[in-house]
Formats: C-alpha cells, structure tokens, sequence
C-alpha cells in the first residue's frame, strides 16, 4: 500500500493526537490517544464542528475503525489497522505507528497479483449459487422436520 494510503498519527510525544480528514467533500475530526493504563490506541470522531459522532473506540488490530457501529454520521470509509510486514498483530502504544499503521484500503486498489480489492464480495449475488441450494432442498413430503401432534407428544 502507498504511504498516502494509511493516517499518520504522532503519539510519540504525547498521549492524544487530533487530525482532520475529508471524506466525500465533508470535513471530520479525529482524535487518536494512548491510555497508558493498559497501552492501548483509541480514536475517537467528531464532525466539522467539533460535535462528537463516536467517542473512544479501541483499536483493534485487523478490525475496521468504527465497523461494528451503526451511526448515520459516521463517513463511508474503511479505516483497519494493519501492520504490513505481518510480524506484530496487537495495536499498543509501542506497536502503533511502528510497525502497525491505520490503513484507508480503497474498493480501486489493486492487489499485487493486479486484481482489484473486493470488500463486499460476500454481499455479491450469484443466481447460480441461489438456484443449486433451492434444488438441494426436498420436496419429499414424507419428512416433516418439525414433527405432527402424533410425533410430538400427541395422544392417541
């Protein structure tokens, strides 16, 4: 990935970072910080006037920025912390920024076997698929999976 791919934050000499970054023509503040406590990176974001959107979010290494909160503030973007040379798979205040960056993976970028990135490619359609599970299913009258009155506790 090139170096304008991922969000550079500098904690090295603080413990909070804030930063401003554009995503489809709007302006969003965040603010990136290190609990010293148990060395993790949280982030937190805010729109163009400061008012908080999600507070607090813990970094988690692989895991999308804000990926598991539904909020209609929130940018489409995906933001995942990622570290390139795959030696370290935790977010700390000793990992972040070195060797684990926030990567901004784009639906454009190509791999390096030159196919595109596909983020969505569970949510794809495929009627071929659809229609061989729909033929799996029996029609045979003869099993009943959820039983009859005789089967399940009916008198006789």
């Amino acid at each position: 990935m090139a170096e304008n791919d991922r969000i550079l934050v500098d904690l090295s000499d603080d413990t909070e970072e804030t930063f401003e970054k554009e995503f489809n023509g709007v302006k969003y503040n965040f603010k990136a910080y290190r609990n010293a406590q148990n060395d993790r990176i949280y982030m937190s974001i805010f729109d163009e006037n400061m008012v908080p959107i999600i507070t607090g979010e813990k970094l988690m290494y692989g895991m999308e920025v804000f990926g598991t909160i539904s909020e209609p503030r929130l940018p489409a973007f995906y933001a995942i912390p990622y570290d390139e040379s795959d030696q370290v798979h935790e977010v700390t205040g000793a990992t972040f920024q070195s060797p684990v960056f926030i990567f901004l993976p784009q639906d454009d970028d190509e791999d390096a076997d030159g196919s595109g990135t596909d983020f969505n490619d569970d949510l794809d359609d495929d009627e071929e698929s659809i229609e061989s599970a729909d033929q799996t299913i029996s029609d045979d009258d003869a099993i009943n999976l959820y039983g009859t009155d005789q089967i399940v506790g009916g008198e006789d």
